[in-house]
């Protein structure tokens, strides 16, 4: 673990477990899905600069949600994936590798790419400077995705300004519609999953499996203390 008292790392956030709620352990980085329809988000929001974290799934009976949202969990029937949810972001299915942009009123599925097993290690960068999303499997970007493109944004799913959406900030993600489902999350302090690079961002923070993108940083409070977000 790198997380210390002067430099806290995001986790997922105990008090966002409202309806059908989640198993928390591993710090609060290993969430378990207890019934159907959980939703959890991250403990940090993001408002600027560009970020980077994995998460790997831990038990899987069928695919789960991951990505980043607007707002904390709004319904007992809702995933990232409900087209009746009233928040802003980007999800990806698990069990077959679907890219959903999720918008008040709708989901529009950007792409298709592949499906994840359990032990896959899922990397999710998100540049607020940009407003672009990328997922990578294993370290491979999906859809032929460039997270250090810039403005172009290759093979990225284009996200609304946090400004414009209904919490103000985007905040990493999970949900399940079903049950039996496990994730394991690693935003560099405390990792959930056993990780055998231990790399760090560019300013030094975090062990993660795989490098961020260059320019992606650790969500910390270092980081985002000199950096912004």
């Amino acid at each position: 673990a790198t997380d210390t008292p002067t430099n806290n790392f995001c986790t997922m956030n105990p008090v966002d477990n409202f309806f059908q709620g989640s198993v928390f352990s591993q710090g609060n980085c290993q969430l378990l899905a207890a019934a159907s329809y959980t939703w959890n988000t991250g403990t940090m929001g993001l408002t600027a600069g560009k970020w980077y974290f994995e998460t790997s799934p831990s038990l899987l009976t069928a695919g789960f949600d991951v990505g980043i949202v607007s707002g904390v969990s709004l319904s007992a029937t809702h995933d990232l994936a409900s087209t009746n949810n009233i928040v802003d972001g980007v999800c990806i299915q698990t069990s077959n590798g679907r890219v959903n942009k999720v918008t008040p009123g709708a989901v529009n599925v950007e792409y298709t790419d592949t499906s994840y097993a359990v032990d896959d290690v899922i990397g999710v960068a998100v540049d607020l400077d940009n407003l672009k999303c990328y997922f990578a499997k294993d370290n491979t970007w999906q859809n032929s995705g460039d997270p250090e493109s810039g403005a172009t944004g290759t093979g990225a799913v284009a996200i609304t300004t946090p400004a414009s959406t209904s919490g103000g900030a985007y905040f990493p993600a999970w949900s399940f519609g079903g049950a039996n489902a496990g994730a394991s999350f690693n935003f560099g302090g405390c990792p959930a999953f056993t990780v055998s690079s231990a790399a760090a961002d560019g300013n030094g923070y975090g062990a993660f499996e795989f490098a961020p993108p260059s320019g992606y940083l650790a969500i910390c409070t270092k980081n985002l203390g000199s950096d912004g977000g």
